[in-house]
C-alpha cells in the first residue's frame, strides 16, 4: 500500500530558492555575483520571446506547486526533465563561456530532483540503495567541467605592470625577455604618455623565468625615487646575466606562484590564437583604426573616388619575435614553457636585434608606425 501524500519540505524550499534567485536575475543586476561573462553572454538570451530567467521562475514555481499536496513521483518526472535541459545548457557553455548563475541554478535544480527522486523512492518503500540515475550522472561530469572552466576563466593574467591611476588598461602587452621586438617595444614605453598599459611576462624559457623574476624585484626595491621602471628594470636584468637557480629555489612558494603566474599569461596568448610574441590586445576602439578627418573628407570628395583610408601598418609581421622583417620560422611556444633554451640562442638577438623592431607603444596608442 502506498504511503499517505505529505507535504514535501525540502523540496519545496529548494524550489523556493530556485523562484527568488530566478527572479533576482530577472529583475535585477546580478552581474556582481557573476565572475565570469557568461552570465550577460546568457541573460540577454530569449526563447520566444521569453527570458530564461522567467522560463526558471516558471519551472520552480511548477516544482514548488507539486511539493505542497507531496506528489513526489510527478516531481521527480519534472525536475528531471529540467535536468535533462540543464544538461544541454551545461554543454553550450562548455563551448562557449560558463555562467556562474546559471551554474547555482542548475545546482538547485539538481538537489531538488535529488530530493523529490528520494520521496519518491520512500512512498514505493524501496530502499535507499544510493544509485545515480543516468541524467544525474551526465548532469554531474557535465557541471564539474564547467566548474573548472568556471575557475580558468575567472582567473585574470598577471600584469608585471598596470596603469597608475588604477583604471581598466587600454592596451595589454605580452612581452617575453627573449623577443628582441618585445625589448625594442619595452624600451619605448613612456609612462606618461601611455600610461594606460599593462605588461604581462611571458617566460618561453628557464632564463627567462629568472630575468622576470629579477626585474620584479628591481621594480619593487625600495629607494628615493621608488623602484625601477619596465625599461630600466628589463635593461638591468639583462645585464645582469641570472645564474641558474638551485632545485629547491625553484620549488620554493614563491618561484611556484610566479610559475603559475607566467603559465597563466602564456595560456592567454595561446587562447588568443597567437603563437608570436610581442603580443597587443586593445581595448576599446585604438586611435589607428579610426579614419582621420581628412581621410573621411577624401573618401567623401567626388574629385578622389579612390581615397585610401588609413592602414592598419601595426597589425602586419613585421617586428615579431626577432625584430626582423619577417615572421620567425618557428612559433615562440613551440616548446614546454619554463624549460631550458639552448645556450646563447636568445642572448644574441637581445642585444643586436632589438633596433631592427619597427613598433613603438607610443605609434600603437597614438594611431601610428615608426619608420
Amino acid at each position: 500500500m502506498a504511503s499517505q501524500q505529505r507535504f514535501l519540505p525540502l523540496p519545496f524550499f529548494l524550489a523556493l530558492a530556485g523562484i527568488l534567485f530566478s527572479l533576482w536575475n530577472a529583475l535585477g543586476d546580478a552581474s556582481a555575483l557573476c565572475v565570469t561573462e557568461g552570465c550577460s553572454l546568457f541573460s540577454t538570451y530569449t526563447l520566444a520571446g521569453v527570458s530564461l530567467w522567467w522560463a526558471g521562475v516558471a519551472g520552480f514555481g511548477l516544482l514548488l506547486l507539486l511539493a505542497i499536496p507531496g506528489l513526489a513521483a510527478a516531481g521527480m518526472v519534472c525536475a528531471g526533465l529540467g535536468l535533462v535541459l540543464d544538461c544541454l545548457l551545461l554543454l553550450v557553455m562548455l563551448f562557449t563561456a560558463p555562467c556562474f548563475n546559471c551554474l547555482i541554478i542548475g545546482l538547485l535544480l539538481a538537489l531538488t530532483f535529488v530530493s523529490y527522486r528520494a520521496a519518491a523512492r520512500r512512498d514505493q518503500r524501496r530502499p535507499a540503495d544510493g544509485s545515480l540515475s543516468p541524467r544525474l550522472t551526465v548532469w554531474i561530469l557535465l557541471f564539474i567541467v564547467d566548474v573548472g572552466c568556471l575557475a580558468r576563466e575567472s582567473l585574470d593574467p598577471w600584469a608585471l605592470v598596470e596603469p597608475s591611476d588604477g583604471s581598466e588598461a587600454a592596451v595589454r602587452v605580452y612581452f617575453s625577455p627573449s623577443c628582441a621586438a618585445c625589448v625594442s617595444l619595452v624600451r619605448s614605453y613612456d609612462e606618461a604618455r601611455s600610461g594606460s598599459a599593462a605588461w604581462y611576462p611571458v617566460a618561453e624559457n628557464e632564463r627567462d623565468l629568472m630575468i622576470i623574476a629579477d626585474m620584479r624585484r628591481r621594480m619593487a626595491e625600495d629607494g628615493p625615487e621608488g623602484g625601477a621602471s619596465l625599461a630600466a628594470a628589463l635593461d638591468a636584468s639583462l645585464a645582469a646575466a641570472p645564474v641558474r637557480t638551485a632545485p629547491s629555489a625553484q620549488l620554493s612558494p614563491g618561484a611556484l606562484l610566479l610559475q603559475f603566474r607566467l603559465w597563466r599569461n602564456a595560456a592567454r596568448v595561446l587562447d588568443a590564437g597567437s603563437d608570436r610574441l610581442p603580443f597587443v590586445e586593445f581595448h576599446g576602439a585604438p586611435a589607428v583604426l579610426q579614419t582621420p578627418p581628412q581621410a573621411a573628407e577624401m573618401a567623401s570628395s567626388p574629385a578622389v573616388p579612390d581615397a585610401v583610408t588609413s592602414p592598419l601598418p601595426f597589425l602586419n609581421v613585421t617586428g615579431f619575435c626577432d625584430g626582423g622583417d619577417a615572421p620567425c620560422d618557428e612559433p615562440v611556444f613551440s616548446g614546454a614553457f619554463g624549460s631550458s633554451a639552448p645556450s646563447g640562442a636568445s642572448d644574441a638577438s637581445d642585444a643586436s636585434d632589438v633596433s631592427r623592431a619597427p613598433i613603438s607603444l607610443d605609434s600603437l596608442m597614438r594611431g601610428e608606425h615608426s619608420e
